[in-house]
């Protein structure tokens, strides 16, 4: 049967339903000692603990397992992704990236769980943002409701949502990068907290960095929110909101009447299209040149016409009708995060835009979209990259990801590839194909200075 078939890792049977048909039950309850099995999906299970495994074995059997049946897999369907070496998908950009090979001690690596790497580098990149570490490592520890219960590290199928506390476990990590008492740390106690919370990420599957990123915010945004000194607080007073958290001034133009219609909405990152004269494969104009991370911001701020299923409700017409839209940067963010929208989806195809986009490492200015009357001699509009993460490969479902960030505490940049840290240059940050840019914004001196 192809109904839900579990592999027993002690002695490679295949039962059908964990639960639902009951052979796997049967089998474990046979021989007790046949208590974690895993499934096509590559999550293992433990019968004994009720609860799916997040630990490895000291020599790593279970990741060599899920490497034996993707490859397997791959030879059946091509199209599947698999667990890709990171040596295989990615070219080093500078000589000094190969010569500094070793594990730094200042800084501290995250051990990969299994196709992890999405997390890892989102963690990496937000640990190299000094007023988001400085807050979580200031915190005080926050236990979470156990109903009497003993607390445990990690978090049970018994225990609910609402037990679960992932601010608790994103500052423990913060913590342990800060401290860097290990040249690697495993973030296993976060990702069965994640599991737990949010079962779109639960598996080994490689998942999308930017979407686990704006999950991990909006959680801690609200947790925060009500955790803290057991109060509810107000939640434009978190640190996710003051650090990141934006807004956008919403322009909406009815093209019959003429009536402007304007709004404005909260932001924590921005999603960046490609513009299309840069992202066409065949029959690209030369004129093009190299796409720029402004072109990405302009094409995101410029005016566009509504589809017709967005048509807006015209209040003077009292009815839909053809209109316009256009982007305004109303509030700046301490913080501003940019996603680039490099994977597309298209009914069943799937596909990835490798394109370099030029990005600065330093001074990215956004006057030029602010909205109007602003005014800017009270406002920095002057950026600096703190960090980016990088997707290698040209799966959408596969592939790798690393991040490099610019270290305050050892000072440079350094490239986070899961455990192995190392350093690395300018030119090679500039050089790489980014995903997601963290840029800090500079204070209103060194702005107008500049």
């Amino acid at each position: 049967t192809h109904k839900s078939p579990w592999l027993c890792l002690t002695c490679g049977s295949v039962h059908c339903g964990r639960y639902v048909n009951g052979h796997a039950k049967i089998h474990q309850e046979n021989h007790a000692n046949h208590m974690v099995c895993i499934d096509s999906s590559l999550v293992a299970f433990c019968y004994v603990c009720d609860d799916n495994v997040i630990n490895d074995t000291p020599d790593g059997r279970i990741q060599a397992v899920r490497t034996v049946m993707l490859e397997r897999e791959r030879v059946l369907d091509p199209s599947v992704g698999g667990l890709e070496p990171p040596s295989k998908l990615m070219k080093t950009s500078t000589a000094s990236e190969d010569n500094a090979s070793a594990p730094l001690p200042k800084l501290a690596g995250l051990r990969n769980l299994g196709n992890t790497c999405f997390m890892n580098s989102v963690l990496q990149s937000l640990s190299n943002i000094q007023d988001f570490c400085f807050y979580f490592r200031h915190l005080p520890a926050i236990a979470p409701p156990c109903n009497g219960k003993k607390a445990n590290q990690y978090h049970t199928r018994q225990s609910k949502p609402e037990d679960v506390c992932l601010v608790e476990e994103f500052r423990k990590i913060i913590s342990d990068l800060t401290e860097a008492k290990a040249t690697a740390i495993s973030p296993d106690a976060l990702f069965s907290a994640l599991w737990k919370v949010a079962p779109c990420f639960r598996g080994y599957q490689q998942q999308d960095a930017h979407e686990f990123m704006r999950y991990l915010l909006d959680r801690l945004h609200h947790e925060l929110a009500t955790l803290v000194n057991g109060e509810q607080q107000d939640e434009s007073t978190t640190i996710i909101n003051r650090l990141f958290g934006g807004m956008l001034r919403n322009e909406v133009d009815c093209l019959e009447c003429r009536q402007k219609y304007v709004k404005h909405d909260p932001f924590l990152d921005l999603s960046l299209g490609i513009p299309e004269r840069f992202a066409q494969r065949r029959g690209r104009p030369k004129e093009a040149g190299v796409c720029h991370l402004k072109d990405c911001i302009a094409h995101f701020c410029d005016m566009e016409e509504l589809a017709e299923s967005e048509q807006y409700q015209c209040e003077r017409c009292r009815q839909r009708q053809r209109s316009t839209k256009k982007f305004y940067l109303r509030d700046l963010p301490p913080v501003l995060c940019l996603h680039l929208k490099r994977f597309r989806y298209a009914m069943a195809a799937r596909s990835k835009l490798d394109l370099f986009v030029q990005f600065p490492l330093e001074g990215l200015d956004l006057k030029e979209f602010l909205s109007p009357n602003l005014d800017t001699t009270k406002l920095s509009t002057v950026y600096d990259l703190a960090a980016v993460v990088v997707h290698h490969g040209s799966g959408v479902g596969s592939g790798h990801y690393t991040a490099y960030g610019l270290s305050a505490r050892a000072g440079g940049w350094f490239h986070f590839n899961d455990s192995t840290v190392t350093c690395s240059s300018a030119d090679a940050v500039s050089n790489s194909k980014a995903y997601l840019l963290y840029y800090l914004q500079r204070p209103l001196a060194s702005s107008s200075k500049s």
